[in-house]
């Protein structure tokens, strides 16, 4: 049975929900009514109408609840019919607003890796609730933040070099402006985003990480600032050096959050109890309290691959990249993590 625009119930999730409709107006009841000795009129029966903006509130709120049950009964399809339709009627009923563009766009996003098709979906929803409201710097984040986990950090890059004038003290969108900036090799611009905000004192620890990666691939791959001027290569390293970083060597160095691996490097065997999926350049993998090692699976990392990790959080422990294989890399800790710990990595090629 087909439920709504190419939405079925069966077994597999079809998604067809478009992104651009008619804002059509239903025709108002008659309203029964009399004139009362005062001569004034007064409605007698009159049947009690939600106004627009209470109706469009509570579709979402119908979208949410449909989701937030579908996500508790591990996706269930029926239910995340339910709430795509919710946001339909919701995008029908005020296509200029950006809530329900993003509500749908969230859910596309979280269900893209079952559905591949969601991608598509996803992007198209974070993109329309962005241009519906460009001043509003979570809309231009989500959107940015999802164009480079699905690799189009080119995409992101114009995306945020356009549109950042609108949200003047979005920090957060900057740092992933350099996020792309390194990603596409255009690392002046990432060391000019970063200096402006390690100057306004914004985001300092997530600043300092990105400081820290592109010292390490300017030092390590020298070719990235092969198609650079010298006055822009000069201005890199000029720029690089105004903060006090560490020197780390190359060959299997640990300061005291930053690891460098290089291709020979020949660690202790772990037993292997994890793996991780990822495809972009850059990502995080999560360790458990009582993990020794994770794999991560990544078609980006090839046999002359540099991968370059460090921790969210200070630990006594070292995590290293023990090994390297085409398609992925193996982390381990050096003893027993006394909590969960985060492991950001960068793939430089």
């Amino acid at each position: 049975m087909v439920l709504v625009g190419g939405l079925t119930t069966g077994s597999v999730l079809v998604l067809a929900l478009p992104f651009a409709f008619l804002l059509t107006k239903p025709a108002k009841p008659p309203i029964k009514a009399k004139i009362g000795q005062d001569k004034q009129l007064k409605s007698v029966n009159q049947p009690q109408l939600l106004s627009a903006k209470d109706k469009y509130q509570l579709l979402l709120s119908k979208g949410r609840f449909y989701y937030s049950k579908a996500r508790s009964q591990q996706s269930n399809i029926n239910l995340l019919n339910q709430a795509i339709e919710a946001y339909r009627q919701a995008i029908d009923l005020k296509p200029n607003k950006p809530e329900a563009y993003f509500l749908a766009g969230q859910l596309y996003d979280s269900i893209r890796q079952s559905y591949p098709q969601a991608e598509k979906q996803a992007y198209q929803a974070y993109l329309n609730a962005h241009k519906k409201y460009l001043n509003q710097a979570i809309y231009l984040n989500t959107l940015a933040n999802f164009l480079i986990e699905t690799q189009q950090p080119a995409q992101a890059f114009e995306i945020l070099n356009k549109d950042l004038k609108y949200t003047p003290a979005n920090y957060a969108g900057r740092l992933i402006l350099a996020q792309a900036s390194i990603q596409i090799g255009k690392l002046n611009q990432a060391v000019v985003v970063l200096t402006y905000l390690k100057r306004k004192k914004a985001l300092p620890n997530e600043v300092d990480k990105q400081l820290k990666v592109l010292k390490k691939l300017v030092e390590l791959d020298p070719s990235f600032k092969n198609n650079l001027s010298a006055k822009d290569s000069a201005t890199i390293d000029q720029k690089i050096e105004m903060f006090e970083m560490e020197d780390i060597p190359s060959q299997q160095a640990s300061s005291n959050k930053l690891v460098i691996a290089s291709p020979t490097q020949d660690q202790p065997q772990l037993n292997l109890i994890e793996t991780t999926n990822s495809n972009g350049l850059t990502g995080k993998v999560v360790l458990k309290s009582n993990q020794v090692e994770a794999f991560v699976k990544n078609d980006n990392v090839k046999p002359d691959s540099k991968i370059i990790i460090t921790t969210e959080e200070d630990i006594n422990q070292s995590v290293y990249v023990k090994s390297k294989q085409v398609g992925g890399f193996s982390l381990a800790v050096s003893g027993q993590l006394d909590s969960q710990v985060t492991v950001v990595y960068w793939i430089s090629n």
